[in-house]
């Protein structure tokens, strides 16, 4: 699929230019970012509910 974005001129330069130097395409190195973000996002979204778990002493059971 393709799609449109706009990044700015800086940011653009640098990640072309670190696509460029590990041999990526610029698709490659955005959907790899991409991947990476989402992730990321998942897991501090699964950590701040547990955080929010075992924050909890009654639930726990645990006295800090």
């Amino acid at each position: 699929m393709a799609i449109y974005v706009s990044l700015a001129d800086e940011l653009f330069s640098e990640a072309d230019e670190y696509a460029r130097e590990r041999g990526l395409s610029r698709s490659e190195l955005y959907a790899r970012a991409l991947e990476e973000y989402l992730a990321r996002q998942k897991y501090d979204e699964i950590t701040a509910r547990l955080d929010a778990v075992y924050a909890d002493d009654e639930l726990t059971g645990l006295e800090w």
